[in-house]
């Protein structure tokens, strides 16, 4: 940009000559210089070593247009990393922690007892796993960016030795039969379906181990009708109140969204983000009991 418009301002001088317009096209190219290096200076410190090694490739005031968009690339991403810390939606989902608590409560007392967090995302219920035993966890997700999110939090708890990490999809779930004491899943099952769930997954569990389900409510008479038919016993239920998900996650959710949309309000991919938010708080927010959730506990028989 700053060199279109030096261009532009010299084209001008070379239109109509003159000690003036040379004095002002001067005046620009000072003015605009130092906006440039000011500018390279805020970049290295948003990206550090990666600018330093771009800036000896390309000149600030002739950039090279692949070089330059992949940057800009990176540099956008940086932005919605940043963004994604001070929104910190996981920390609106540990207010669900009560409920996970309650659930692993209704479990009998186990030593060291081997557990699958299936689809952990970026692992809430696994940290708090992790409090409420001494045992060891492993964390499954597709998506690798969630478990490095994980991965810091098991760093930061000093939990290295006994949780850990697999990136894998619940449609490849490949560990060998009667592998874990307990299979926990918040907000998982719906991608396979309940049944599909329970059926697949009773292989894993060793003999009279745990199988913890938190899903919609949706249909609940006829899960709980299913859960014998596929070789468990029911232990508990309990569902959550049905104004959970608005009144604990999604609205003070989205008091936090507004409350950044006043700083990034002229700021492109930061709108983006906010509106999918947004969209997905929309959703609960026009019918929370449509969106209520349940925890389903029960032993394989």
């Amino acid at each position: 940009m700053y060199l279109g418009i030096l261009l532009f301002c010299l084209g001008l001088f070379f239109i109509s000559p003159s000690l003036l317009s040379f004095g002002v096209w001067l005046a620009f190219f000072i003015l605009y210089d130092k906006m440039a290096t000011y500018e390279q200076k805020d970049l290295i410190r948003i990206l550090g070593e990666e600018y330093i090694v771009y800036q000896k490739r390309v000149s600030k005031w002739f950039p090279r247009i692949r070089l330059r968009s992949s940057l800009e690339n990176k540099l956008g991403k940086k932005m919605s990393k940043d963004l994604m810390v001070e929104i910190n939606q996981d920390h609106f989902r540990e207010r669900f922690n009560k409920y996970t608590r309650r659930a692993f409560q209704m479990l009998p007392k186990m030593e060291k007892p081997r557990i699958l967090d299936i689809g952990c995302d970026s692992g809430v219920p696994t940290i708090e796993l992790a409090k409420l035993s001494n045992g060891e966890i492993i964390g499954m997700d597709i998506n690798q960016s969630l478990l490095d999110k994980l991965n810091r939090k098991i760093e930061e708890e000093g939990f290295s030795s006994r949780v850990k990490t697999v990136k894998r999809s619940l449609f490849e779930i490949d560990f060998p039969d009667e592998s874990f004491d307990i299979i926990w899943a918040e907000g998982s099952i719906w991608i396979i379906g309940f049944e599909k769930g329970l059926k697949e997954w009773r292989r894993l569990l060793k003999p009279n181990g745990f199988l913890v389900i938190h899903d919609e409510i949706k249909t609940v008479s006829n899960k709980l009708k299913n859960i014998p038919r596929y070789g468990y016993k029911l232990i508990s239920y309990f569902s959550l109140p049905e104004d959970a998900w608005w009144t604990e996650y999604c609205k003070p959710l989205e008091i936090r969204i507004k409350e950044l949309y006043v700083k990034y309000k002229n700021n492109s991919e930061a709108l983006k983000i906010f509106k999918k938010y947004q969209s997905e708080i929309d959703m609960v927010k026009r019918n929370p009991k449509e969106h209520s959730s349940a925890f389903y506990i029960m032993r394989k028989s």
